[in-house]
C-alpha cells in the first residue's frame, strides 16, 4: 500500500505490477492502507490516514475495510477511533485490531463471518493505564503464533495474549515499539523498536510456518 498515491500495488521480485485498487470513492484521497492475507482469499484492510489534520481529512471516521480479489471494497467497521495493526487467528475466524489512541489504547477482536464481513467487536485488552503511566508507544503492529497467541506491540514493548485476551507476559523494550514479525524458521520474533531492530528467540512458531 502506497500512502502518497493512495494505491495498492502488487510487487514481484522484478516488477511493480499495475495498481489493483485506487481510491474507492471520488475525492477521498487521504487514506492510510494496510493489508493482511488469508490462505483461501486475499483480504486487504485499510482506513483513512488517522493522523491527518482535521481540515484535510475527507472522512469523519476511521474505518477497517475489506478489498476483495475482484476489487470490491467493503467497510467492515468504523467503531474504532484509530485502527492500526491487524491480524487473523490461525483459523481465520477472528480478526484482531489494534487502536493507536492515547485516550483508549486498546485491542479489539471481531468474529469473521463466512462472507468476509465482521460480527460485533468486543474489547480484547486495554493498555490505556500503562500508557498513562509513561510506558512508551501505543498499540500498533501484531502477529499470531501457531497456538493462537497474539504478539502485539503496545505501551512498553510487545504484549503476549492468549486467544481469550489473558496477558501471558510482555517483552519490555523501553522504546516505542511499532511492529513485529516472524522470521528465520518461524520461531524468531523480530521487533522494530524506535531506532532499533531487535530479534528474540521464542519457543513457538508463527501461524502459517
Amino acid at each position: 500500500a502506497v500512502i502518497e498515491i493512495r494505491e495498492i500495488l502488487r510487487i514481484d521480485l522484478h516488477h511493480v505490477l499495475p495498481a489493483i485498487h485506487q481510491d474507492p470513492e471520488p475525492g477521498l484521497r487521504h487514506r492510510h492502507h494496510r493489508a493482511e492475507a488469508r490462505t483461501w482469499q486475499v483480504q486487504w484492510l485499510m482506513w483513512p490516514r488517522q493522523h491527518e489534520p482535521v481540515p484535510r481529512r475527507e472522512l469523519d471516521f476511521c474505518g477497517v475495510y475489506r478489498l476483495a480479489p475482484d476489487g470490491e471494497l467493503t467497510l467492515l467497521t468504523k467503531e474504532m477511533t484509530r485502527p492500526n495493526g491487524l491480524a487473523f487467528s490461525p483459523d481465520f475466524k477472528t480478526l484482531y485490531v489494534a487502536q493507536s489512541d492515547p485516550a483508549a489504547a486498546i485491542w479489539k477482536s471481531f468474529p469473521v463471518k463466512e462472507d468476509g464481513t465482521l460480527g460485533e467487536g468486543k474489547l480484547f485488552y486495554d493498555a490505556t493505564e500503562n500508557f498513562k503511566k509513561g510506558l512508551p508507544g501505543l498499540p500498533d503492529g501484531l502477529k499470531v503464533d501457531a497456538k493462537g497467541n497474539i504478539w502485539a506491540t503496545g505501551p512498553g514493548g510487545v504484549y503476549v495474549f492468549d486467544p481469550e485476551g489473558k496477558l501471558l507476559g510482555r517483552i519490555s523494550t523501553g522504546e516505542k515499539t511499532a511492529n513485529c514479525g516472524w522470521g528465520n524458521d518461524g520461531s524468531v520474533l523480530y521487533l522494530t523498536a524506535d531506532m532499533y531492530l531487535c530479534r528474540i528467540q521464542t519457543k513457538v512458531k508463527g501461524a502459517g510456518w
